[in-house]
């Protein structure tokens, strides 16, 4: 991916992030701290190397720990960026697929900035999300998984 490119993903990424950063009277984060937060993701995608751990909220499953609808906000923003260096540092073959996965969360992110007052906080021990299709997803690995297991 040519670098014209991944400055277009970064715009788009940047966009869909500010939307719950600057404006506090148009955001679902009430508390000026969330806000400062979610602006911290903003600098990830401009990092010249990326590493998980500097992440707040980094989840490989995409869910949040706690039962907090902004905590799943910032595990959605974990995953887009997470998704974008992806793409930065893979082979030309997968970028593709990462490429779509990143749509997906930017899609996600858009949906709950517009409703987040309607979204319910779904989840378990597991984990926590917004969206049921993070739940069936996690759910459907985990019995592959299992599947797996059982035919050893």
């Amino acid at each position: 991916m040519t670098e014209e490119n991944l400055k277009e993903l970064r715009k788009q990424i940047t966009v869909v992030f500010r939307k719950f950063s600057v404006n506090p009277h148009h955001t679902p984060f009430k508390r000026e701290q969330d806000r400062n937060l979610a602006g911290r993701f903003i600098d990830r995608l401009n990092n010249s190397s990326f590493d998980t751990g500097s992440l707040p909220y980094f989840s490989k499953d995409g869910l949040a720990v706690k039962p907090s609808k902004v905590e799943c906000v910032f595990a959605l923003m974990c995953n887009a960026v997470t998704s974008y260096w992806a793409i930065v540092s893979e082979d030309a073959g997968l970028s593709g697929a990462y490429e779509a996965c990143l749509k997906i969360h930017l899609a996600k992110l858009d949906k709950v900035y517009n409703e987040f007052d309607k979204l319910k906080l779904l989840g378990d021990a597991k984990g926590y999300c917004l969206f049921e299709s993070q739940r069936e997803d996690l759910y459907s690995k985990e019995s592959k998984s299992e599947d797996k297991e059982g035919t050893k």
